[in-house]
């Protein structure tokens, strides 16, 4: 389900106020599909520096590859992109039967690329520019990482 940015926490969530969230990332196996070089070493220092591991695509194509053959926690998603954009590549996931939490980056944040993206099959959106805490708050949230982590490293398969 996506959920709205401005959204209030509940039982299941934290508060984004809270520091504590941040180490929530510490050992996330992070997929970062994003053809822009800079917007890729940005988010990847963001995550890095809160201690989550993080492998890229440069497409939709290599993502959804790389997506299919890996173990991660959650996937970040451009939803521009060459070859095969963000919300066709999700859309192929899901048909796939890929049952992750898909997070789409985007520079649009109006409400029609919003529920796009719903349709789509994305779990969660995000704006650019990228803020660090709204990305750490969201990945945090999302089921999978909340369930899996335990604060330690996993292994990262490549």
């Amino acid at each position: 389900m996506l959920n709205s940015e401005n959204s209030s926490a509940h039982s299941s969530t934290f508060d984004i106020s809270d520091p504590n969230h941040l180490l929530r990332v510490r050992g996330a196996c992070v997929l970062l599909v994003e053809d822009n070089p800079d917007n890729r070493n940005l988010i990847a220092r963001y995550l890095r520096y809160s201690g989550a591991y993080v492998d890229f695509a440069e497409n939709g194509i290599e993502g959804v590859k790389k997506a299919l053959v890996n173990n991660y926690d959650i996937i970040l998603m451009d939803i521009q992109m060459p070859r095969l954009d963000g919300l066709e590549a999700t859309k192929k996931l899901r048909e796939f039967g890929y049952d992750g939490s898909i997070v789409a980056i985007t520079g649009y944040s109006k409400k029609a690329e919003r529920e796009d993206c719903l349709e789509a099959g994305f779990d969660e959106y995000l704006t650019k520019p990228v803020q660090r805490t709204r990305l750490l708050f969201t990945i945090a949230n999302q089921p999978r990482v909340r369930r899996e982590l335990n604060f330690e490293a996993r292994s990262f398969i490549h």
